[in-house]
């Protein structure tokens, strides 16, 4: 895990060099932080048990026009439902459905990005930036669930059931949503802060399809340090 944290670190580094003095405005960025998925058996949300783990994100934004920019991401993200949904119930065993799940999540994504105010890195007292987008992606998930199978009961004692471990793959379009902030650290340099929501077209990125939550896609919830690289400043 560490060194594709550091080959997505020293790629960013790379490619900078190569690209810069094309455009103004154009960045390079990486993000790291906290992150879950919302999924029917990844967390007992009512009561705030939900594992986080981190997400990693390397993208591209071009600069457009003064207000837009168009930005490429790429990233990865894990997720552990750690046993916090507690035993299936008999829905789930009757339909087959995983009730615990952990695994990696590959997605890549384009998206418009808005800038409110946009940057002017001539100007020292602009401080921070604020952004918004929406976009459409492809995301690839492998998974380890936990799904319950039957133990037929016998003589004196009551049917019961035993876990038994299956490895799962599930490719969906998402939608990506994100918001953020980012600030003037050195002249070529910005750190920030960045919220973003991967809405998944698919209900079936945990191996649980039945709808036992408030928000019936799953979604990956992310909450990132991004550190941001200017290329092409004139």
């Amino acid at each position: 895990m560490k060194k594709k944290v550091f080959m997505l670190f020293f790629s960013m580094l790379a490619l900078s060099d190569i690209v810069q003095a094309q455009h103004h405005r154009d960045q390079l960025s990486f993000g790291i932080g906290p992150s879950f998925l919302y999924g029917n058996n990844t967390g007992y949300y009512s009561k705030l048990r939900i594992k986080l783990l981190p997400a990693y994100t390397l993208a591209y934004s071009y600069d457009h026009t003064r207000h837009w920019d168009f930005r490429a991401s790429v990233g990865y993200q894990q997720f552990d439902g750690d046993g916090n949904t507690g035993n299936p119930s008999k829905k789930w065993i009757a339909e087959n459905q995983a009730y615990d799940a952990k695994g990696q999540i590959y997605y890549m994504d384009l998206m418009p990005v808005y800038q409110f105010n946009p940057k002017n890195y001539l100007n020292k007292k602009q401080s921070i930036s604020y952004y918004a987008g929406m976009g459409l992606g492809l995301m690839h998930v492998q998974r380890e669930v936990k799904v319950a199978e039957i133990v037929p009961a016998v003589e004196g004692q009551r049917e019961t059931w035993r876990p038994v471990i299956e490895d799962q793959q599930t490719t969906a379009i998402y939608f990506p949503v994100r918001i953020g902030l980012s600030t003037n650290w050195q002249k070529l340099w910005d750190l920030g802060l960045e919220g973003s929501a991967l809405v998944a077209s698919s209900n079936n990125l945990d191996g649980n399809t039945t709808n036992s939550k408030i928000i019936k896609p799953d979604v990956l919830f992310q909450f990132q340090v991004v550190l941001k690289r200017n290329i092409s400043i004139n």
